[in-house]
Protein backbone atom coordinates (compact mmCIF):
# COMPACT_ATOMS: atom_id res chain seq x y z
CA UNK A 1 0.00 0.00 0.00
CA UNK A 2 3.01 2.41 -0.33
CA UNK A 3 2.48 3.18 -3.60
CA UNK A 4 -1.06 4.51 -3.13
CA UNK A 5 -1.94 8.05 -2.23
CA UNK A 6 -4.16 10.41 -1.03
CA UNK A 7 -7.15 11.60 -3.20
CA UNK A 8 -6.14 9.38 -5.74
CA UNK A 9 -8.65 6.90 -7.38
CA UNK A 10 -7.99 3.40 -7.61
CA UNK A 11 -10.44 0.68 -9.00
CA UNK A 12 -13.50 3.42 -8.16
CA UNK A 13 -12.38 3.71 -4.59
CA UNK A 14 -10.73 7.28 -3.56
CA UNK A 15 -8.32 7.48 -0.81
CA UNK A 16 -9.77 10.04 1.53
CA UNK A 17 -7.26 9.65 4.44
CA UNK A 18 -4.11 8.05 5.55
CA UNK A 19 -3.27 7.53 9.55
CA UNK A 20 -0.85 5.83 11.97
CA UNK A 21 -2.86 4.53 14.51
CA UNK A 22 0.48 3.23 17.05
CA UNK A 23 -2.41 2.09 19.66
CA UNK A 24 -2.98 -1.03 17.29
CA UNK A 25 -0.11 -0.72 15.61
CA UNK A 26 -1.90 -0.32 12.23
CA UNK A 27 -1.69 2.19 9.32
CA UNK A 28 -5.58 3.26 8.21
CA UNK A 29 -6.85 3.53 4.66
CA UNK A 30 -9.98 5.47 4.33
CA UNK A 31 -11.78 5.01 1.01
CA UNK A 32 -14.93 6.12 -0.28
CA UNK A 33 -16.60 4.30 -3.79
CA UNK A 34 -17.30 7.29 -6.21
CA UNK A 35 -20.03 5.30 -7.72
CA UNK A 36 -22.29 3.53 -4.92
CA UNK A 37 -20.98 5.76 -1.82
CA UNK A 38 -19.44 3.04 0.33
CA UNK A 39 -17.34 3.65 2.78
CA UNK A 40 -14.03 1.56 2.91
CA UNK A 41 -11.81 1.37 5.62
CA UNK A 42 -8.67 -1.17 5.45
CA UNK A 43 -6.56 -1.36 8.91
CA UNK A 44 -2.79 -2.52 7.26
CA UNK A 45 -0.44 -4.72 10.04
CA UNK A 46 1.28 -7.83 10.27
CA UNK A 47 -1.51 -9.63 11.61
CA UNK A 48 -1.89 -12.69 9.65
CA UNK A 49 -5.70 -13.41 11.19
CA UNK A 50 -7.40 -10.97 8.52
CA UNK A 51 -10.76 -9.57 9.59
CA UNK A 52 -13.23 -8.55 7.42
CA UNK A 53 -16.89 -6.81 8.37
CA UNK A 54 -19.47 -5.15 7.01
CA UNK A 55 -21.70 -2.77 8.99
CA UNK A 56 -25.26 -0.99 7.82
CA UNK A 57 -26.88 1.39 9.93
CA UNK A 58 -30.54 -0.04 10.84
CA UNK A 59 -31.91 2.28 13.12
CA UNK A 60 -35.30 -0.29 14.15
CA UNK A 61 -38.88 1.88 13.25
CA UNK A 62 -40.64 -0.03 15.60
CA UNK A 63 -40.53 -2.95 17.97
CA UNK A 64 -41.12 -5.76 14.99
CA UNK A 65 -37.41 -6.97 15.27
CA UNK A 66 -37.34 -6.18 11.70
CA UNK A 67 -33.22 -5.52 11.56
CA UNK A 68 -32.73 -8.67 13.89
CA UNK A 69 -35.30 -10.77 11.49
CA UNK A 70 -33.20 -9.70 7.77
CA UNK A 71 -29.74 -10.35 9.80
CA UNK A 72 -30.82 -13.81 10.74
CA UNK A 73 -32.29 -13.95 6.70
CA UNK A 74 -29.84 -12.63 4.43
CA UNK A 75 -27.44 -15.39 5.92
CA UNK A 76 -30.14 -18.09 5.37
CA UNK A 77 -29.58 -18.01 1.24
CA UNK A 78 -27.88 -16.33 -1.48
CA UNK A 79 -28.66 -16.43 -5.39
CA UNK A 80 -24.84 -16.90 -6.00
CA UNK A 81 -24.80 -20.20 -4.17
CA UNK A 82 -26.84 -23.11 -3.61
CA UNK A 83 -26.78 -24.02 -0.48
CA UNK A 84 -29.55 -24.69 1.99
CA UNK A 85 -28.24 -22.82 4.94
CA UNK A 86 -24.60 -21.53 4.05
CA UNK A 87 -23.79 -19.75 7.12
CA UNK A 88 -23.89 -23.07 9.00
CA UNK A 89 -22.17 -24.83 5.74
CA UNK A 90 -19.59 -21.53 6.28
CA UNK A 91 -18.94 -22.52 9.96
CA UNK A 92 -17.90 -26.05 9.70
CA UNK A 93 -16.21 -25.77 6.35
CA UNK A 94 -14.14 -23.30 6.45
CA UNK A 95 -11.11 -21.84 8.30
CA UNK A 96 -12.38 -19.19 10.53
CA UNK A 97 -11.84 -18.05 13.45
CA UNK A 98 -14.56 -15.95 14.14
CA UNK A 99 -17.70 -16.14 11.74
CA UNK A 100 -21.07 -14.13 12.81
CA UNK A 101 -23.48 -11.41 12.31
CA UNK A 102 -25.10 -9.31 14.97
CA UNK A 103 -28.13 -6.63 15.59
CA UNK A 104 -27.29 -3.67 17.89
CA UNK A 105 -29.72 -1.28 18.77
CA UNK A 106 -28.53 1.31 15.66
CA UNK A 107 -26.84 -1.44 13.45
CA UNK A 108 -26.06 -4.69 11.84
CA UNK A 109 -22.97 -6.40 11.86
CA UNK A 110 -21.32 -9.08 9.33
CA UNK A 111 -18.09 -9.69 10.37
CA UNK A 112 -15.64 -12.93 9.99
CA UNK A 113 -11.65 -13.55 10.20
CA UNK A 114 -9.54 -16.20 9.36
CA UNK A 115 -5.83 -16.39 8.78
CA UNK A 116 -6.15 -18.29 5.14
CA UNK A 117 -5.99 -16.08 2.02
CA UNK A 118 -7.83 -18.31 0.03
CA UNK A 119 -10.16 -18.82 2.89
CA UNK A 120 -10.73 -15.25 3.52
CA UNK A 121 -11.82 -14.26 -0.90
CA UNK A 122 -14.11 -17.08 -0.33
CA UNK A 123 -15.70 -16.02 2.95
CA UNK A 124 -15.53 -12.48 1.51
CA UNK A 125 -17.44 -12.97 -1.35
CA UNK A 126 -20.17 -15.36 0.17
CA UNK A 127 -20.94 -12.66 2.76
CA UNK A 128 -21.20 -9.62 0.34
CA UNK A 129 -23.79 -12.07 -1.84
CA UNK A 130 -25.33 -12.60 1.58
CA UNK A 131 -26.10 -8.94 2.47
CA UNK A 132 -26.47 -7.80 -1.29
CA UNK A 133 -27.77 -10.36 -3.28
CA UNK A 134 -30.10 -12.72 -0.37
CA UNK A 135 -32.44 -15.29 -1.55
CA UNK A 136 -34.94 -13.74 1.39
CA UNK A 137 -36.11 -11.00 -1.30
CA UNK A 138 -37.05 -13.63 -3.84
CA UNK A 139 -38.17 -16.15 -1.44
CA UNK A 140 -40.89 -15.76 1.39
CA UNK A 141 -40.45 -18.78 2.86
CA UNK A 142 -36.90 -17.40 4.27
CA UNK A 143 -39.20 -14.55 5.73
CA UNK A 144 -41.65 -17.01 7.34
CA UNK A 145 -39.01 -19.69 8.73
CA UNK A 146 -36.27 -17.12 10.18
CA UNK A 147 -38.77 -14.17 11.28
CA UNK A 148 -42.67 -15.58 12.29
CA UNK A 149 -45.86 -17.55 10.62
CA UNK A 150 -48.62 -19.56 12.16
CA UNK A 151 -48.82 -22.82 12.19
CA UNK A 152 -51.75 -24.75 11.43
CA UNK A 153 -52.85 -25.25 15.09
CA UNK A 154 -52.93 -21.08 15.32
CA UNK A 155 -49.85 -20.75 17.51
CA UNK A 156 -47.21 -17.96 16.20
CA UNK A 157 -43.55 -19.71 15.44
CA UNK A 158 -40.38 -18.50 13.80
CA UNK A 159 -36.38 -18.65 15.09
CA UNK A 160 -36.45 -14.97 16.10
CA UNK A 161 -39.80 -15.17 17.31
CA UNK A 162 -38.66 -17.86 19.83
CA UNK A 163 -35.15 -16.33 20.32
CA UNK A 164 -37.03 -13.09 21.66
CA UNK A 165 -39.66 -14.85 23.81
CA UNK A 166 -36.21 -16.58 25.99
CA UNK A 167 -34.52 -13.47 25.43
CA UNK A 168 -36.96 -10.81 26.88
CA UNK A 169 -38.42 -13.68 29.75
CA UNK A 170 -35.56 -12.60 32.24
CA UNK A 171 -36.59 -9.83 34.88
CA UNK A 172 -33.09 -7.44 33.46
CA UNK A 173 -34.03 -7.55 29.99
CA UNK A 174 -37.62 -6.08 30.73
CA UNK A 175 -35.98 -3.53 33.12
CA UNK A 176 -33.84 -2.62 30.34
CA UNK A 177 -36.67 -2.37 27.97
CA UNK A 178 -38.03 -0.14 30.07
CA UNK A 179 -35.04 2.41 30.90
CA UNK A 180 -34.67 2.64 27.53
CA UNK A 181 -38.16 2.99 26.21
CA UNK A 182 -38.21 5.63 29.00
CA UNK A 183 -35.03 7.52 28.32
CA UNK A 184 -35.21 7.25 24.61
CA UNK A 185 -39.26 7.76 23.52
CA UNK A 186 -38.68 9.76 20.23
CA UNK A 187 -35.53 7.67 18.49
CA UNK A 188 -34.38 4.13 17.17
CA UNK A 189 -33.07 3.02 20.91
CA UNK A 190 -36.68 3.32 22.19
CA UNK A 191 -37.48 0.17 20.42
CA UNK A 192 -36.54 -3.12 20.66
CA UNK A 193 -34.10 -3.80 18.01
CA UNK A 194 -34.60 -7.53 18.15
CA UNK A 195 -38.03 -7.37 17.93
CA UNK A 196 -40.64 -8.08 20.74
CA UNK A 197 -43.21 -11.06 20.32
CA UNK A 198 -45.84 -9.33 20.92
CA UNK A 199 -45.09 -6.76 18.26
CA UNK A 200 -43.28 -8.76 15.28
CA UNK A 201 -46.37 -10.68 14.09
CA UNK A 202 -47.51 -6.91 12.69
CA UNK A 203 -44.66 -7.28 10.20
CA UNK A 204 -45.91 -8.14 6.91
CA UNK A 205 -43.35 -9.57 3.90
CA UNK A 206 -43.79 -6.46 1.84
CA UNK A 207 -42.59 -4.19 4.60
CA UNK A 208 -39.46 -6.79 5.45
CA UNK A 209 -38.63 -6.27 1.84
CA UNK A 210 -39.25 -2.11 1.93
CA UNK A 211 -36.78 -2.02 4.96
CA UNK A 212 -34.12 -4.35 3.19
CA UNK A 213 -34.11 -2.39 0.06
CA UNK A 214 -33.73 1.26 1.85
CA UNK A 215 -31.04 -0.21 4.82
CA UNK A 216 -28.71 -2.85 3.34
CA UNK A 217 -28.09 -0.33 0.12
CA UNK A 218 -23.65 0.24 -0.32
CA UNK A 219 -23.91 3.79 0.42
CA UNK A 220 -25.63 2.72 3.49
CA UNK A 221 -22.48 0.63 4.70
CA UNK A 222 -19.06 0.72 6.00
CA UNK A 223 -16.54 -2.03 4.75
CA UNK A 224 -14.18 -3.13 7.27
CA UNK A 225 -10.71 -4.71 6.59
CA UNK A 226 -7.71 -5.53 8.37
CA UNK A 227 -4.69 -7.69 8.55
CA UNK A 228 -1.67 -8.57 6.34
CA UNK A 229 -3.56 -8.90 3.09
CA UNK A 230 -3.23 -7.59 -0.51
CA UNK A 231 -5.60 -4.26 -0.87
CA UNK A 232 -5.47 -3.71 -4.61
CA UNK A 233 -7.19 -7.28 -4.87
CA UNK A 234 -9.51 -6.42 -2.30
CA UNK A 235 -10.23 -3.13 -4.05
CA UNK A 236 -10.65 -4.67 -7.49
CA UNK A 237 -13.46 -6.98 -6.77
CA UNK A 238 -15.50 -5.07 -4.65
CA UNK A 239 -15.52 -2.96 -7.59
CA UNK A 240 -16.14 -5.36 -9.99
CA UNK A 241 -18.52 -8.00 -8.69
CA UNK A 242 -20.49 -5.37 -6.24
CA UNK A 243 -20.31 -2.03 -5.59
CA UNK A 244 -19.91 -0.57 -9.68
CA UNK A 245 -23.57 -2.38 -10.38
CA UNK A 246 -25.15 -0.73 -7.42
CA UNK A 247 -26.07 3.10 -8.06
CA UNK A 248 -26.44 5.82 -4.86
CA UNK A 249 -29.76 5.61 -3.13
CA UNK A 250 -31.72 8.65 -2.90
CA UNK A 251 -32.53 8.65 0.80
CA UNK A 252 -30.40 6.85 3.78
CA UNK A 253 -31.91 6.13 7.26
CA UNK A 254 -30.71 8.89 10.19
CA UNK A 255 -30.62 8.84 13.71
CA UNK A 256 -32.61 11.46 15.58
CA UNK A 257 -31.47 12.56 19.01
CA UNK A 258 -33.83 12.61 22.41
CA UNK A 259 -35.14 15.74 23.05
CA UNK A 260 -34.64 16.57 26.43
CA UNK A 261 -37.68 15.22 28.61
CA UNK A 262 -39.14 17.61 30.83
CA UNK A 263 -40.00 16.37 34.44
CA UNK A 264 -38.32 12.91 34.00
CA UNK A 265 -35.14 13.68 35.84
CA UNK A 266 -34.50 13.45 39.08
CA UNK A 267 -31.33 14.99 40.49
CA UNK A 268 -29.49 14.21 43.52
CA UNK A 269 -26.72 16.65 45.01
CA UNK A 270 -23.24 16.42 44.08
CA UNK A 271 -21.78 16.07 40.60
CA UNK A 272 -22.23 12.28 40.14
CA UNK A 273 -23.34 9.46 41.79
CA UNK A 274 -22.35 6.22 41.74
CA UNK A 275 -25.06 3.73 41.10
CA UNK A 276 -23.99 0.05 42.25
CA UNK A 277 -27.04 -1.71 42.13
CA UNK A 278 -31.36 -0.91 40.58
CA UNK A 279 -34.06 -2.70 42.02
CA UNK A 280 -37.86 -2.76 40.29
CA UNK A 281 -41.00 -3.54 42.66
CA UNK A 282 -43.14 -4.12 39.63
CA UNK A 283 -46.47 -4.69 42.27
CA UNK A 284 -46.17 -0.35 43.09
CA UNK A 285 -43.98 0.97 40.06
CA UNK A 286 -41.01 1.91 42.45
CA UNK A 287 -37.64 1.11 41.62
CA UNK A 288 -34.40 1.15 44.52
CA UNK A 289 -31.09 2.77 43.58
CA UNK A 290 -27.83 2.57 45.27
CA UNK A 291 -26.00 5.57 45.26
CA UNK A 292 -22.38 4.36 46.88
CA UNK A 293 -20.72 8.04 47.14
CA UNK A 294 -23.85 9.68 48.59
CA UNK A 295 -24.24 6.76 51.31
CA UNK A 296 -27.47 6.22 50.32
CA UNK A 297 -30.55 4.23 49.58
CA UNK A 298 -33.23 5.81 47.36
CA UNK A 299 -36.62 4.75 46.43
CA UNK A 300 -37.88 6.24 43.20
CA UNK A 301 -41.58 6.22 41.61
CA UNK A 302 -41.55 5.21 37.85
CA UNK A 303 -44.13 6.48 36.74
CA UNK A 304 -44.30 9.82 38.31
CA UNK A 305 -40.08 10.41 38.71
CA UNK A 306 -40.55 11.19 42.60
CA UNK A 307 -38.49 9.98 44.85
CA UNK A 308 -40.49 8.45 47.75
CA UNK A 309 -37.70 7.70 50.50
CA UNK A 310 -33.80 8.07 50.85
CA UNK A 311 -32.84 5.69 53.29
CA UNK A 312 -29.29 7.14 55.03
CA UNK A 313 -27.71 8.77 58.15
CA UNK A 314 -29.77 12.37 57.75
CA UNK A 315 -26.72 14.00 58.16
CA UNK A 316 -25.77 13.44 54.46
CA UNK A 317 -28.63 15.48 53.23
CA UNK A 318 -28.46 17.71 55.83
CA UNK A 319 -29.43 21.57 54.59
CA UNK A 320 -30.02 20.51 51.02
CA UNK A 321 -33.40 20.47 49.35
CA UNK A 322 -33.33 16.41 49.71
CA UNK A 323 -33.64 16.48 53.14
CA UNK A 324 -36.97 16.14 52.95
CA UNK A 325 -37.31 12.76 52.14
CA UNK A 326 -34.86 11.34 54.33
CA UNK A 327 -36.73 8.84 56.87
CA UNK A 328 -36.19 9.23 60.34
CA UNK A 329 -34.57 7.05 62.38
CA UNK A 330 -36.64 5.61 65.43
CA UNK A 331 -33.70 5.16 67.50
CA UNK A 332 -29.48 6.43 67.10
CA UNK A 333 -27.73 3.00 65.29
CA UNK A 334 -25.08 2.80 63.20
CA UNK A 335 -25.46 3.91 59.68
CA UNK A 336 -24.48 2.24 56.72
CA UNK A 337 -21.14 3.93 54.10
CA UNK A 338 -20.32 3.37 50.66
CA UNK A 339 -22.65 -0.03 50.27
CA UNK A 340 -22.67 -1.86 47.36
CA UNK A 341 -25.87 -2.92 46.98
CA UNK A 342 -29.91 -2.27 48.15
CA UNK A 343 -32.42 -4.76 48.18
CA UNK A 344 -36.20 -5.19 49.38
CA UNK A 345 -36.95 -8.71 50.61
CA UNK A 346 -40.36 -10.19 50.79
CA UNK A 347 -39.74 -11.84 54.11
CA UNK A 348 -42.08 -10.10 56.76
CA UNK A 349 -38.84 -10.02 59.93
CA UNK A 350 -40.57 -7.74 62.19
CA UNK A 351 -44.45 -8.95 62.28
CA UNK A 352 -45.57 -5.24 61.22
CA UNK A 353 -47.39 -5.43 58.49
CA UNK A 354 -46.79 -1.61 58.09
CA UNK A 355 -43.13 -1.97 56.90
CA UNK A 356 -41.26 -3.18 54.22
CA UNK A 357 -37.73 -5.03 54.89
CA UNK A 358 -34.57 -3.43 52.99
CA UNK A 359 -31.26 -4.60 52.93
CA UNK A 360 -27.85 -3.51 52.26
CA UNK A 361 -24.31 -4.67 51.87
CA UNK A 362 -22.16 -2.00 53.89
CA UNK A 363 -18.59 -1.77 53.01
CA UNK A 364 -18.61 0.72 55.64
CA UNK A 365 -16.11 3.58 53.90
CA UNK A 366 -16.39 7.25 54.65
CA UNK A 367 -13.48 8.66 56.39
CA UNK A 368 -13.34 11.97 54.55
CA UNK A 369 -17.20 12.82 56.23
CA UNK A 370 -17.61 14.70 59.49
CA UNK A 371 -20.33 12.20 60.67
CA UNK A 372 -18.19 9.45 59.68
CA UNK A 373 -17.98 7.04 62.71
CA UNK A 374 -14.96 5.39 62.23
CA UNK A 375 -15.65 1.93 62.82
CA UNK A 376 -14.15 -0.56 61.13
CA UNK A 377 -15.82 -3.78 59.22
CA UNK A 378 -18.29 -4.87 56.89
CA UNK A 379 -22.07 -5.48 57.43
CA UNK A 380 -25.23 -6.66 56.12
CA UNK A 381 -27.92 -4.81 57.55
CA UNK A 382 -31.72 -5.45 57.02
CA UNK A 383 -34.11 -2.15 57.58
CA UNK A 384 -37.93 -1.95 58.63
CA UNK A 385 -38.81 0.69 56.46
CA UNK A 386 -42.79 2.62 57.69
CA UNK A 387 -42.90 3.96 54.00
CA UNK A 388 -46.84 5.71 56.27
CA UNK A 389 -44.70 7.57 58.87
CA UNK A 390 -41.06 8.02 57.45
CA UNK A 391 -39.49 6.15 59.80
CA UNK A 392 -37.05 3.62 60.13
CA UNK A 393 -35.62 1.35 62.16
CA UNK A 394 -32.38 -1.10 62.39
CA UNK A 395 -33.92 -5.19 62.29
CA UNK A 396 -30.78 -7.04 61.52
CA UNK A 397 -26.84 -6.71 61.19
CA UNK A 398 -24.13 -9.01 60.82
CA UNK A 399 -21.08 -8.35 61.06
CA UNK A 400 -19.04 -9.77 58.14
CA UNK A 401 -15.14 -8.68 59.07
CA UNK A 402 -13.65 -7.40 61.92
CA UNK A 403 -11.14 -4.46 62.35
CA UNK A 404 -8.14 -6.51 61.90
CA UNK A 405 -8.58 -8.22 58.27
CA UNK A 406 -6.29 -11.11 58.99
CA UNK A 407 -8.80 -11.94 61.33
CA UNK A 408 -11.64 -13.99 60.24
CA UNK A 409 -15.04 -13.08 61.41
CA UNK A 410 -16.35 -13.72 65.04
CA UNK A 411 -18.52 -16.81 64.87
CA UNK A 412 -17.89 -17.86 61.45
CA UNK A 413 -15.68 -21.40 60.38
CA UNK A 414 -13.26 -20.39 57.48
CA UNK A 415 -15.13 -22.57 55.12
CA UNK A 416 -18.17 -20.64 56.51
CA UNK A 417 -17.09 -17.08 55.64
CA UNK A 418 -19.81 -15.21 53.73
CA UNK A 419 -18.77 -14.55 49.91
CA UNK A 420 -20.04 -11.68 47.80
CA UNK A 421 -23.23 -12.95 47.21
CA UNK A 422 -26.51 -11.16 48.02
CA UNK A 423 -28.42 -14.35 48.92
CA UNK A 424 -25.56 -15.52 51.44
CA UNK A 425 -26.23 -11.95 52.78
CA UNK A 426 -29.52 -12.27 53.36
CA UNK A 427 -28.82 -15.82 54.41
CA UNK A 428 -26.99 -14.38 57.54
CA UNK A 429 -29.46 -11.98 58.08
CA UNK A 430 -32.49 -13.67 58.10
CA UNK A 431 -30.72 -16.39 60.27
CA UNK A 432 -30.80 -13.77 63.35
CA UNK A 433 -27.54 -12.61 63.54
CA UNK A 434 -27.30 -9.55 65.42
Amino acid sequence: MAEFKQNEIYFGFRLQKIEEINDIHSTAYLFSHEKSGARLLYLKNADHNKVFNVVFKTPPENDCGTPHILEHSVLCGLRKYEAKDPFNELAKGSLNTFLNAMTFPDKTVYPFATPNETDFRNLMDVYLNAVFCPLAMVDRAVFEQEGWHRDADGTVSGVVYNEMQGALATPDAQLQNALERAMFPDTAYGFVSGGDPESIPALTYEKYQRVYRRHYSADNCCITLYGNMDMAEKLEMLDRDYLSRMPRTTTRPRLTVQDEQPGTCVELPYYTAQYLNLWMQAEDDTILISPRNLNSGVKLNWTTHEIVWILANPEVFKGTKYEKYVLTPDSDFLWHYRQHTVYQIDTDLDGNPDTVEITMFDNHRNPEADYYDHEKGSFVTVYAVNEKEKTVSKNRLVWLREPDLNQRPSGYEPDELPDCSTPRYLLCALSGSR
